[in-house]
């Protein structure tokens, strides 16, 4: 319930409120997705008005405040154990996003927190 007055995502628009919810509906046991604009739009806005590109701005929008990581390849949802509890979890078959590539060394979201 503390969603609705949390800083970061009363900064966002009411689009980019519904997509940030509708990613944790889709999101794997992890929090983690694809970061697929057109699998996330029949997703979350079957039947709205809203294009691929505007996703792609409130995703970054959303990264920028941090309330996800994504490497536009993966998105991951920024705090996901402390908001949700999955009882049995499935392995997931998305890797972290990578933050960072430094020759042959890269740097996972997993690694940085």
């Amino acid at each position: 319930p503390s969603i609705w007055t949390n800083r970061k995502f009363i900064r966002l628009s009411d689009k980019e409120k519904i997509l940030y919810i509708g990613l944790f509906s889709t999101a794997d046991d992890f929090g983690k997705l694809w970061y697929d604009l057109l699998s996330i739009k029949a997703s979350i806005f079957p039947c709205d008005n809203i294009t691929e590109d505007e996703i792609s701005a409130a995703l970054t929008n959303q990264h920028k405040l941090k309330l996800i990581i994504t490497d536009q390849k993966v998105i991951k949802i920024h705090g996901w154990k402390t908001h949700q509890s999955v009882p049995k979890p499935q392995n997931s078959n998305i890797p972290d996003p990578v933050l960072n590539r430094y020759d042959n060394d890269t740097v996972t979201v997993k690694d940085a927190c």
